[in-house]
């Protein structure tokens, strides 16, 4: 960390939560007739397997998994993609990277948002941002870094 921190707060607690096998999608909104496309549902079919996993681990491992921490924190993204083979036009079959076209940002928020009500009240406590990335693998994987944010 760099030295403009103060000290107690490079020496907070931050817990890690690994995810394997599962990755975020971006959100993706209905149809202006108030219709799930086959993305959205998708996407919420995603979030819902997430809010489930980040739930399963909220029990085994939080002291009180009924009550989300509520103070300032710091969240991380660390998301591994698998390649995706589709059809193409003349019935082939191609590999796609969902890494090349996802933004982190995108993933981050989808992570953060399977995340509030469980670990956290509100995405509204996220006060900093941990170290996120993206990356192309053999399987999907996604990790939760947070910890307290607090400079006192």
């Amino acid at each position: 960390m760099g030295n403009n921190i103060p000290r107690s707060y490079t020496e907070r607690w931050i817990t890690r939560l690994d995810l394997p096998g599962i990755a975020p999608r971006p959100y993706e909104r209905r149809t202006h007739q108030g219709r799930f496309s086959d993305r959205a549902m998708a996407y919420h079919e995603r979030q819902n397997a997430l809010r489930l996993l980040i739930g399963a681990w909220a029990i085994d491992h939080l002291p009180n998994p009924l009550e989300p921490y509520t103070g300032r924190i710091s969240l991380g993204v660390q998301v591994t993609l698998a390649p995706v083979r589709a059809p193409t036009v003349r019935g082939h079959w191609r590999e796609t990277h969902p890494a090349q076209t996802m933004d982190i940002d995108n993933l981050y928020k989808a992570v953060a948002d399977a995340c509030q009500g469980i670990l956290f009240a509100n995405d509204r406590q996220v006060w900093g941002i941990l170290e996120s990335w993206k990356r192309e693998g053999e399987t999907d994987h996604t990790t939760i870094l947070w910890r307290q944010f607090d400079y006192e």
